[in-house]
């Protein structure tokens, strides 16, 4: 794994560095020790011989581990170079066991065989010479040692070597289990930054095809000119959706609030959307309660919620716009339709059921309400996006009073639709502020005036036309 190799060359190459700095250490060392009993030759020959093989063989060799092996035996050659350089010292023992914890360093109780060895050898070999009465040999300045207290000597070393020798095996173990723990890591972390882009691709694409489905402002204001659109999803895609039709002089609009938001509202989305399109344009229907009992019932049976107890739907506002006999007709489904006329709001409530989500009894019946259309009248739908949005200096919901009252006010004022539009998103900024949108926003309004002014000769040409 290029992870795990990666982390153990880091730890090599420390340990590198330690080993370098304590092998040149040891060489001056020696030096120092010279000046006691006039070792030089000792100290600069047999400490220089030490430094050269270590750095010899790591130079020769570089993508082996040879040189760590030189680097232990040469760390024991240097502990036999201190004894005699201090004629036996006692105490030059000890850096037998310093030098045994400096190899855990690379994490390999392996190194600790060759160095123990070495130590082994030179101690016999010093031992058995001092006592046997060799000139000019030192192992130790006591005036005894005996095979007793030697094999003690050995056994303590040989103690601590075993200890940093499963010091080392221990960190090995331990640093690669990390290390694998962080590979897997870093690879889900990879993976899920590579599935997210996926996930992102897919979803900027199922945009594309909603945007395909939505009907264009522009389309609608071939048919309404006044009409204004404020549409703010939450995410990139959208539950909440306009729709917008011709059969014949008829126009049909809709502001629509499916369950959910994101990828499962979108996707409830165009199943709305295909619906009506077939009760319109397939079976002919044009009456808005019609249209609703028809694509409630519709979305049980696709949905099959009366075997599955699914309880996804959706609430609409439906208008449908004769412009033929310049009448208007609205039904909703748990949503309302409201109205500006001369100063004055008034809402005309849809029923209280939404658009699937079945119970018990069955499909619901849906009102259809006659409007009669005056001049200077303008009409809202929307979801409930805008006035659930939590906000202002008491973090409480817009509220539908508060959305009225805007109404009123862009009535009042009579704003132009860019101008309402902006109004809307204005006023929802301020309140949202710098907490997050909770749900898609849909605001869709038209005026009377685009319908009482149509004459005959502006009468659609073709019967059907899906925007």
């Amino acid at each position: 794994m290029t992870q795990d190799n990666s982390y153990y060359q880091s730890i090599k190459q420390k340990a590198d560095t330690s080993m370098q700095l304590l092998l040149i250490s040891n060489f001056l060392l020696g030096l120092f020790l010279a000046t006691f009993y006039d070792t030089w030759f000792v100290g600069i020959g047999v400490g220089g011989i030490c430094l050269s093989a270590f750095f010899l063989s790591k130079i020769a060799l570089p993508k082996s581990t040879l040189y760590q092996y030189v680097a232990a035996i040469v760390l024991a050659v240097f502990v036999a170079q201190y004894i005699y350089q201090m004629h036996g010292l006692f105490e030059m023992h000890f850096f037998a066991f310093i030098f045994s914890t400096f190899l855990i360093s690379y994490q390999k109780w392996i190194l600790q065989i060759p160095f123990i060895l070495t130590v082994s050898l030179h101690h016999a070999t010093f031992a058995y010479a001092q006592f046997a009465g060799k000139p000019n040999v030192y192992f130790t300045q006591l005036d005894y040692m005996d095979a007793q207290t030697f094999a003690f000597h050995m056994t303590l070393a040989t103690v601590v070597v075993v200890v940093s020798g499963y010091w080392s095996y221990s960190f090995d173990k331990r640093n690669k289990r990390d290390s694998e723990q962080k590979d897997r890591i870093s690879q889900l972390y990879n993976d899920s930054i590579q599935n997210k882009r996926k996930m992102q691709e897919s979803i900027n694409y199922a945009q594309k095809i909603q945007n395909l489905i939505l009907p264009k402002i522009e389309g609608i204001r071939a048919y309404l000119p006044s009409a204004m659109l404020l549409y703010k999803p939450k995410d990139i895609v959208s539950g909440d959706i306009f729709w917008f039709t011709q059969k014949g002089h008829i126009n049909l609009i809709g502001a629509i609030d499916c369950t959910g938001h994101g990828v499962p509202g979108a996707f409830m989305s165009i199943l709305a959307t295909e619906k009506l399109n077939e009760i319109v344009h397939t079976r002919g229907i044009v009456e808005p309660a019609k249209i609703l009992e028809l694509l409630d019932d519709s979305i049980q049976h696709t949905l099959k919620q009366r075997e599955s107890g699914n309880r996804d739907g959706m609430t609409i506002s439906l208008c449908s716009i004769d412009r033929k006999n310049k009448s208007l007709q609205f039904a909703g489904a748990k949503s309302s339709l409201v109205i500006t006329e001369q100063d004055y709001v008034r809402e005309i409530k849809g029923d209280k059921n939404p658009i699937g989500r079945w119970v018990s009894d069955g499909v619901s019946q849906f009102t259809q309400h006659d409007i009669t259309l005056e001049k200077g009248q303008y009409f809202y739908m929307f979801s409930d996006g805008y006035q659930d949005q939590f906000g202002g200096p008491d973090n409480k919901k817009f509220g539908k009073n508060k959305l009225l009252n805007l109404i009123g006010q862009l009535s009042e004022n009579m704003y132009t639709p860019s101008e309402q539009r902006m109004l809307f998103e204005d006023t929802f900024n301020e309140w949202k502020g710098e907490k997050s949108q909770i749900d898609d926003i849909l605001i869709i309004g038209f005026s009377s005036n685009d319908i009482l002014a149509i004459s005959s000769s502006q009468l659609p040409k073709s019967a059907d036309m899906v925007l």
